[in-house]
């Protein structure tokens, strides 16, 4: 998705057994990225709204600003409390979405959608943000500056998928499957080769990243590492302090680490 565009985001509401809904039965809060709510409130559509154990919610959106959207949509089906289900979005500068799948062995939107792919752009940028106060996505001016971050924002993204523990079933096994409805993904774990190559993409990163204002000389080595995925630790030999990529201090890689082969 693009800043300026007009989309529909969709939310998928899935029952243990069949249950009617409607919009009367959903209250949505949308936050742009600007930590503001969207207004005036979208208009939602239920389908169906018949018994289902599946129903879709859709709602349409400008995307004045560029950055991560945060929906949280609250669901009541009597007798039975409110659920929420929660869902990213990002609108880029650039189109992030199609950088990240040329990253990932060229997947095509039906093996890799918009939906799985844009919670790692936002996570990315997120946390970019929170570890540089001077930087906010939203308020990159200049084509060439909107371009750079949205290369390295891709990368960041890609790595992030790539070490998810989100997306494994078996992370202690050398090749694990995940499958989101119709899509089913194919990943691989080796440590030891995959260092070598997670190296090289933070590296990469950063040669695009470090040109971005905001980015360039707000580098805090003391900040968390927050490019981080779930598990054992085991940091990356070359993350010591005053490491020539700031991102190192940030990122801890597992040995269960998932990488596409």
């Amino acid at each position: 998705m693009l800043q300026g565009e007009d989309r529909t985001f969709r939310i998928q509401v899935k029952g243990d057994s069949a249950f009617t809904l409607d919009s009367a039965d959903c209250a949505l809060t949308l936050i742009q990225p600007d930590d503001s709510p969207y207004t005036p409130d979208p208009a939602i559509t239920v389908n169906p709204t018949s018994a289902d154990v599946l129903h879709e919610v859709t709602f349409p959106v400008s995307l004045a600003q560029a950055g991560p959207y945060n929906a949280r949509l609250q669901v009541h089906v009597a007798p039975q409390d409110v659920t929420v289900f929660e869902q990213d979005y990002f609108a880029g500068w650039t189109d992030v979405v199609s950088r990240v799948r040329l990253r990932l062995d060229n997947k095509t939107p039906a093996q890799l959608p918009d939906s799985l792919v844009d919670p790692f752009i936002s996570l990315a940028v997120r946390r970019l943000q929170a570890n540089h106060s001077d930087f906010e996505y939203r308020l990159i001016t200049g084509y060439e500056n909107r371009r750079m971050a949205d290369e390295g924002i891709a990368i960041l993204a890609a790595l992030l998928l790539r070490t998810s523990p989100s997306l494994l079933r078996d992370v202690n096994g050398p090749v694990s499957k995940v499958k989101q409805g119709p899509v089913e993904l194919t990943l691989a774990s080796t440590f030891s080769a995959a260092k070598d190559i997670m190296e090289a993409w933070l590296d990469e990163a950063w040669d695009y990243l470090r040109k971005i204002p905001g980015l360039d000389d707000s580098v805090d080595m003391a900040a968390m590492r927050v490019f981080v995925a779930v598990g054992p630790r085991r940091a990356m030999d070359r993350a010591g302090v005053g490491h020539s990529n700031p991102l190192f201090q940030w990122l801890e890689f597992r040995q269960a680490a998932p990488l596409w082969p």
